[in-house]
């Protein structure tokens, strides 16, 4: 399936909404940094008092198929302007594929997906400490520009070899790439009074070929939008956004074939625009639910184009 790589980075990106907490250096809490920082999966939480827990489940729509995923993040600042994120998930996928000779089979999968670890460096940051005021209403403190950098990388952890009597399952229903992937980021981000603009743009570099043959190559996205606070003491927010994602080439098979051979999966490389709307607030101490919508806004011709996600999440600072 075109894109699956990058759209895994994308369905999700809103969810580190629910991240915002109280602003010891000025901002919601670094959300412009999380979203593609950590694959999707979570936001960082630069400025609050503790660590986050976050919990969520997503419900994706293709042409051709669907997936679930459990996702999970741990959060840990080491200084103020310094975080880890460790974020792992399990899911399932299923439905159908058209094969050769034009025969169509169907997939069902399920399992752990590949595990990722990122850093986040609020180069800015490290001399800005803005005191949280005491009813945690953010608006009362000015901001400062954030620039900040993330290093990190995707494990191998999830399965990538399912096959079948038939051979290889289809690179959409393997779980896992099977290589290590690096990743580097950088994202910007200023808070005016309630509204928050905010950017992002993060590179993937592919670990290559994996034991099974199955080569991806590097791919990067990028992302904008713009945060309200409708609720600054209880960090409710709404947030509007797009991303857009680009696969540089074609996956590649090197089981198929002679030694040496592969056979190039079209329609896999190009680029993709998605479009999120997402909401959180703090509806009791510590504890932040939120609802996101990912929605396709431009993306190339194929036979398994993306459709919808919704997912629901929960963070939880301590």
């Amino acid at each position: 399936m075109r894109l699956r790589s990058m759209v895994l980075v994308i369905l999700v990106v809103p969810s580190f909404l629910a991240a915002g907490g109280c602003p010891g250096c000025g901002g919601y809490s670094g959300s412009a940094a999380g979203g593609l920082g950590m694959l999707g999966l979570v936001g960082s939480s630069f400025g609050e008092s503790g660590s986050n827990l976050l919990v969520g489940y997503s419900r994706s729509s293709f042409e051709m198929h669907d997936s679930d995923s459990f996702y999970g993040s741990l959060q840990v600042p080491l200084a103020h302007w310094i975080q880890l994120q460790l974020a792992a998930s399990a899911g399932s996928v299923r439905g159908d594929k058209v094969m050769a000779l034009y025969e169509v089979f169907h997939f069902d999968v399920s399992g752990f997906n590949d595990l990722g670890l990122m850093a986040w460096f609020d180069l800015l940051g490290i001399r800005q400490v803005t005191p949280c005021p005491l009813d945690g209403d953010m608006t009362k403190v000015p901001d400062y520009f954030h620039l900040m950098l993330g290093a990190g990388a995707t494990f191998p952890t999830g399965h990538y070899s399912y096959a079948d009597e038939w051979g290889p399952y289809p690179a959409e229903y393997q779980l896992g790439t099977g290589v290590t992937d690096t990743l580097a980021a950088v994202a910007v981000f200023k808070r005016y009074g309630r509204w928050q603009p905010q950017a992002a743009f993060l590179y993937k570099i592919s670990g290559g070929e994996n034991p099974a043959g199955y080569w991806r190559s590097d791919s990067y996205a990028a992302k904008a939008d713009l945060i309200y606070l409708f609720n600054p003491v209880r960090k409710g927010a709404v947030m509007i956004g797009a991303t857009w994602s680009h696969v540089m080439e074609n996956d590649r098979d090197y089981a198929w074939g002679p030694p040496g051979m592969y056979q190039e999966i079209d329609g896999t490389a190009g680029d993709t625009v998605n479009g999120y709307v997402a909401a959180g607030i703090e509806a009791w101490k510590g504890l932040r639910p939120g609802l996101a919508v990912s929605f396709p806004l431009v993306q190339e011709e194929g036979d398994d184009n993306f459709s919808w996600s919704v997912a629901a999440y929960l963070n939880f600072n301590f």
